[in-house]
């Protein structure tokens, strides 16, 4: 079935199943409002999802029907500007070491990340310094 209308996310896009589409707006959900348990299970599925897209983009999947190339990235997109919004938002260590981890199911390297790149890097970097900051800090390191 292809996927005419949109979801509460902007929706999939032609060429997409619509299971497809209404999983990730499923997830994207999860992910902007669930508590911490419900956001490193949607990291979970939301890097199962890019790993998927992934092989079905490089021509490394099943031999299966493929996702179009304009729908896969749009919904590659939306997932990795979620993720880096929640990299920036959240402090639990655990949900953000998911976010990492779902983001480096992406294999192709940049080319993969598409026009979130820098914003990839930059939510990393800001993580990274974040973590820094509160170690450093830490009444035990006077």
């Amino acid at each position: 079935a292809v996927m005419e209308g949109e979801g509460a996310h902007g929706g999939a896009g032609a060429g997409v199943d619509v299971d497809t589409g209404e999983a990730i707006d499923r997830i994207l959900g999860a992910l902007d409002k669930g508590n911490t348990k419900v956001q490193w299970n949607a990291l979970y599925a939301a890097g199962s999802f890019l790993k998927l897209m992934s092989r079905e983009t490089s021509g490394d999947g099943d031999g299966g029907e493929r996702e179009s190339g304009g729908s896969a990235q749009m919904l590659t997109d939306k997932v990795l500007e979620s993720i880096c919004g929640l990299l920036r938002r959240v402090t639990n260590f655990k949900v953000l070491s998911h976010a990492v981890n779902a983001m480096a199911q992406l294999k192709g390297g940049r080319a993969s990340f598409g026009r979130h790149f820098s914003d990839a890097l930059e939510s990393v970097a800001f993580i990274l310094q974040r973590r820094g900051d509160i170690i450093l800090s830490s009444p035990g390191r006077r």
